[in-house]
């Protein structure tokens, strides 16, 4: 039988944590030393689709798909940097902070569809704990490249490798380390390390696997630059983009068009063929 959680951690999200911040500033349980602007606040605009292959969906996805593609305007918030002290990290990244706080922004990707982050066991409403301790103490300055669902290769695209490149271009990882989780892929390990060489190179790696929790002297976190369903960075796709993808002369054709199944893996369901005849545009009701 497992014991009983010794602490507990109280859900508050980023903005809270900085007004409690604000608010006692002289305290010695302030959880973070700075702040820093990462991407000011903004908007863009989305098309719906030309084409919708939903003959499959059930009626609640094609309800969910049909608030998600009436939404043509994106705002955010301007995304931050966090320079937390003595903050722990446990599970798929959630962040701990010293003052008692459980992120909400980390875990949030678990705790939206009402599961239980991984890491942490659920108390009451709002209020979850550690059942393991604190297996390693990092003095020196780290940035967080670690998200919930970090083994799927979309969202370590969108979640983590978005981060690195943001902290790259801001100066946040100049002298830190780089955190990120362990992936049981080889091939996808080399892309993740590669990514860090392109944008951080020379950076240390260090790896956190879901089922240690780690206490972090000071923890870079960027307020995350993807909230599913709907919100992505502008400014952290591009500098992927321009970085990442050659430039390619090649002239485009509208009638061409390629299509990816994902395989049995876990919920993901093999796309139905499409005729050759016939021109599909496939349903992603998994994302």
């Amino acid at each position: 039988m497992d014991p009983a959680p010794q602490e507990v951690w109280r859900l508050a999200t980023v903005a809270q944590v900085i007004a409690a911040g604000e608010r006692y500033a002289d305290e010695v349980l302030r959880d973070y030393r700075d702040i820093r602007p990462v991407a000011p606040a903004g908007c863009y605009a989305r098309t719906t689709p030309l084409l919708l292959d939903d003959e499959e969906a059930t009626e609640p996805t094609r309800q969910e798909l049909a608030v998600y593609y009436a939404v043509l305007i994106q705002n955010y918030a301007e995304r931050s940097a966090l320079f937390l002290r003595d903050a722990r990290v446990a599970g798929q990244g959630a962040v701990l902070a010293c003052s008692g706080t459980l992120i909400t922004e980390s875990v949030a990707e678990f705790t939206a569809r009402g599961l239980v982050p991984d890491g942490l066991v659920m108390i009451e409403a709002n209020t979850y704990g550690l059942l393991k301790g604190v297996s390693r103490r990092i003095e020196r300055p780290c940035l967080l490249a670690k998200r919930p669902w970090y083994r799927n290769y979309g969202h370590w695209l969108v979640d983590c490798a978005t981060v690195i490149a943001m902290a790259a271009a801001t100066g946040l990882s100049e002298g830190a380390a780089i955190v990120i989780g362990c992936y049981e892929s080889p091939a996808l390990e080399r892309v993740v390390r590669a990514t860090i060489e392109e944008f951080a190179g020379g950076s240390e790696v260090l790896v956190h696997s879901d089922d240690e929790v780690w206490e972090f002297n000071a923890l870079c976190y960027l307020t995350p630059l993807h909230v599913p369903p709907l919100f992505k960075l502008p400014d952290g796709l591009r500098m992927l983009k321009t970085r990442l993808l050659p430039t390619c002369s090649a002239p485009c054709s509208p009638n061409r068009r390629l299509f990816v199944s994902r395989g049995r893996s876990g919920l993901r369901e093999r796309f139905r063929s499409v005729p050759p005849n016939r021109t599909q545009s496939p349903l992603l009701s998994g994302l």
